[in-house]
């Protein structure tokens, strides 16, 4: 019988077993509600996840030896350590941003890297966070020495952005940037690839991710600049609506714990100096 077992295996979950043979047919009734109650929340606590990322250093990229690597991708680890959660970077899965956005809205046990809370978002993900601030605004060539005084001079540049992404939207929504200006692909090198060829003057993008795909990619940051600042936004993980309210908050809980000082410093500050150090962010000018 179920009612003989049970003491054991609620033993192994470290509840107690109150009655045994003695207890009422509602009390065996209910202890046996209570304990699928509990198995159901074990399992939820214990869920794993299909994380994505972007490439996005340095923040989330995949180093020399194909590893996960970044501040985000540490400080994830860290999290879901502190929070009893099964997870490792290994599992971690680095596809383009459009389908990361779209699988982690629409399929449960989802979840993705470095996003931002945008106004449309919100309703469409349950968050993580805040991690890194970021600012998001336009990068040109410093030899071409653009100067825009005000939003409704962005109309005259043409201008690329990765599709689905937080810049692209707020071009649209906020700058009132039509589809007809700007040019939307899949990722950041493609952006640089076309800026450096003189096919786009401008590209959205944000100030500390930009140097680090130009030196990939052999160029030098120095050359580029950004010349309009439009957003100034903090990066989260956003994870599928269907995820478990208790997981959620158990993650919220650990990066709050990270971000507490110890010894003058917080592991959360130690991660970022990791990655960041005395790294330098692409020069901001103003008309």
């Amino acid at each position: 019988m179920i009612f003989e077992f049970l003491p054991v295996i609620w033993h192994g979950y470290g509840i107690v077993w109150k009655g045994g043979r003695n207890m009422t047919f509602a009390g065996r009734m209910l202890s046996i509600f209570l304990f699928f109650y509990c198995l159901l929340h074990v399992s939820a606590a214990r869920a794993e996840f299909v994380v994505y990322m972007a490439d996005m250093p340095p923040y989330s990229f995949v180093n020399d030896k194909q590893q996960a690597e970044g501040i985000l991708v540490d400080a994830l680890t860290e999290m879901m350590r502190r929070s009893k959660l099964a997870f490792t970077p290994d599992d971690m899965k680095k596809i383009p941003w459009p389908r990361a956005i779209s699988e982690t809205e629409l399929r449960p046990g989802r979840m993705v890297l470095g996003v931002a809370r945008t106004e449309d978002r919100e309703t469409r993900f349950k968050w993580v966070g805040p991690f890194c601030s970021v600012r998001l605004g336009l990068v040109a060539k410093k030899a071409r020495h653009i100067r825009i005084r005000g939003r409704e001079e962005i109309s005259g540049y043409s201008v690329g952005a990765i599709i689905n992404s937080a810049p692209a939207g707020l071009l649209q929504s906020e700058l009132g940037i039509s589809l007809k200006t700007l040019s939307l692909v899949s990722g950041s090198d493609q952006l640089f690839r076309m800026l450096q060829a003189d096919r786009l003057d401008l590209v959205c993008h944000d100030d500390n991710v930009a140097p680090h795909y130009m030196q990939q990619m052999g160029y030098e940051p120095d050359d580029y600049e950004m010349v309009y600042v439009f957003k100034e936004q903090y990066l989260y993980i956003a994870l599928n609506k269907t995820t478990d309210d208790a997981v959620v908050a158990r993650m919220q809980q650990s990066l709050d714990e990270m971000k507490k000082p110890v010894k003058g410093r917080n592991p959360f500050e130690t991660i970022m100096r990791r990655y960041i150090g005395d790294h330098k962010a692409l020069d901001i000018v103003t008309p």
